[in-house]
């Protein structure tokens, strides 16, 4: 592994150990910011290292960070809807 592919590795690390801190404490925009550059540098290290044998541990975490992002969001959009909109919401998937 070079010098460069280990400094990728700790800003993805970095990012991802802060997006997991802000999630617990409630920042959760910050949260999915933070996972998504931890998944864009996980990415990006796969593009430039294609044949690293690490690759299969980054793309876990990638699906990981993406489900967490989605959920964030979700919960998100649930806690902005009026009361109206989630009972709809619900009624639809009756």
């Amino acid at each position: 592994m070079s010098l460069a592919s280990e400094e990728l590795e700790k800003l993805a690390v970095k990012s991802a150990n802060e997006a997991i801190q802000l999630d617990r404490q409630g920042y959760k925009d910050m949260a999915v910011e933070k996972y998504n550059r931890a998944i864009e540098i996980l990415k990006k290290l796969c593009i430039l290292y294609p044949n690293a044998y690490q690759n299969k541990v980054y793309a876990q975490y990638i699906k990981q960070y993406e489900k967490r992002s989605k959920n964030i969001k979700g919960e998100q959009a649930v806690e902005q809807d009026s009361p109206a909109e989630a009972k709809s919401r619900v009624d639809s998937t009756k």
